[in-house]
Formats: structure tokens, sequence, C-alpha cells
């Protein structure tokens, strides 16, 4: 009797048993994947950030990373090295930027992160203000998420001011303009010298100064030649007190129609001079003129 050997392929029976494993629902777990970390990232502009993918089963451990699938980013978004150190960029996106590495073992196999950008905020203080005119306002400012702290100073949109408006310096000191006929409203702003997009504005209210006066006590004196007579002079409306003593529109006067000092202390010739009546004026450090 013949004999028959049956020879039975072990491969056909591996094939059966993957298609089952598939119809069962079952996952193959050799497939290629990966994880990103961390899933966000929050920091300041022109700063960095490291990112890493783990990559599990596959021989090639290598990605490709994107952002907003852009590869390695770009000036806007940002960029990011090969090796996941995603570094900011200048200005902030202000949007949610989506990190995303790629597996080079199995380009159809990702996995996302996500990072923000804060944008660089600055803060005028005081955020408003009242000055009349020729007065002084000294303003402050910070810069925050940003290690620039420089600003550009600008009144009304013209950088530095000008007499019309009033001038601001570097350092946020806003001069209001000395001759004003009508209020105003200067808007004293601070823009981000890095970031021109970031600014912050004070409202300062500026009103025409009170015009200065002078009072003279007293106003008529009747005073024997060689005598003295003490007058007083009140300055209104300025904290400025000095003033120039006149006697006949002579500074201190002279021997002939009198003199008088600084203090007010009017001196009488020794002899009476022709005209007898002289007049004693003053005209004050802030330029008004008062009589007696």
């Amino acid at each position: 009797m013949e004999e028959y050997r049956m020879r039975v392929s072990a491969r056909p029976l591996v094939a059966m048993a993957a298609l089952a494993a598939l119809a069962s629902g079952a996952t193959n777990p050799s497939a290629v994947s990966l994880t990103v970390s961390p899933p966000l990232a929050v920091l300041q502009v022109e700063t960095t950030r490291q990112f890493t993918a783990a990559v599990q089963n596959a021989a090639n451990p290598g990605v490709r990373w994107f952002i907003n699938d852009v590869e390695g980013g770009n000036a806007t978004l940002g960029t990011i090295s090969a090796a996941g150190l995603y570094r900011a960029p200048s200005f902030s996106p202000q949007a949610i930027l989506r990190i995303r590495a790629v597996t080079m073992a199995d380009p159809s196999k990702s996995a996302m992160a996500s990072a923000y950008v804060l944008p660089a905020i600055v803060v005028v203080s005081p955020n408003r203000g009242d000055l009349a005119s020729g007065e002084r306002l000294q303003s402050g400012v910070n810069v925050i998420n940003h290690s620039n702290r420089q600003v550009i100073w600008s009144v009304n949109d013209v950088p530095g001011g000008n007499a019309a408006m009033g001038m601001i310096s570097s350092s946020g000191l806003y001069q209001a303009p000395a001759a004003l006929t009508a209020p105003m409203v200067a808007r004293v702003k601070a823009i981000s010298a890095i970031d021109p997009r970031t600014n912050a504005t004070a409202a300062v209210n500026v009103t025409p100064a009170a015009a200065v006066s002078v009072d003279v006590r007293p106003n008529t004196s009747s005073v024997r030649a060689g005598e003295s007579q003490r007058f007083v002079a009140t300055v209104n409306r300025t904290s400025n007190q000095q003033v120039v003593w006149y006697v006949n529109d002579m500074a201190g006067g002279n021997s002939t129609v009198g003199t008088i000092d600084a203090s007010g202390l009017f001196r009488a010739p020794a002899r009476v001079p022709t005209p007898a009546v002289v007049t004693v004026n003053l005209n004050p450090a802030v330029g008004v003129a008062g009589r007696a």
C-alpha cells in the first residue's frame, strides 16, 4: 500500500488568524504610536519651551515637527527644531498654536500639543489727569509679558508731542502747553518699542490757567522826605511769589525818586522830587505788574 504524506503550511493559518483578529476588533499591539508632551505650553514672546515626542513600536524614533501645519514653523508662528525646541516669535500670534509631531517610521501617525504665546501688555499710570496750561504730569509705564520694557511716548499720536498739544519726554514727563485759549484733551500714549501693536493711553484734560494778578498794599501812601514805607505784594494764582520792585519804572529806584529794596521797603529821597508823586510798581517773576 502506498503511503501518502501531507504537508500543511503554517502561513495560511497565520493569515486566517490575522483576519479573525481584525474581524473581532482586536488591535495590533505592534502598531507605531507616539505621544507629545507637554500637552500645552504657555510662554512669553522670544522665549523657548521643550516639546518631547515618545515613539512606541518603531525602530526609528525620529519625528518631524510642524506648527499649524508648517514644518519647522516660521517667524510669525515661532520655530521648532528637529529636537522639539520651540522658540516663540517676537510678536504674539494671539491664537493657540498646534504643535504636531509626525513619526518618520509611519507618516500616518502623529500626535498634537498646543502652545500659546502671551501678548505683551502696556500699562500707563495714572490713566487720566487734570492740568492747567504749563503744568506737568509724570506718567509711569509697565510692560508685562516682555523682557523689553522700552516704550515710545506720543501726544495725540505725535511722537514726543509739540508746543501746541504739549511735550512728553522719553521718561514720560508730560508738559502741558504754556499758551492755551480753550480746554483740550491730550492723549498721552506709550507704545511698546518691540511690538508697536501694543500700547496704552492716558487722557489728560488741560485747561487754560487762570490769569495771574498782583495786589499791593497799601495802594496809596503819603511819605515825608527821608522817611520810609513798607509795601507788601501778593501774587495770586501761582506759587511763585517773587517780585521785582520799581520806583517810577526804575528797578530799585534811585536817590532822586526814592529807593525800594527786595522786601518792599521804600525810602523816600532826602528832598521832595518834582513832581512830588512817585509810583511804586513791580514786575513779578511770572510777568504781571501791580502798582501803588
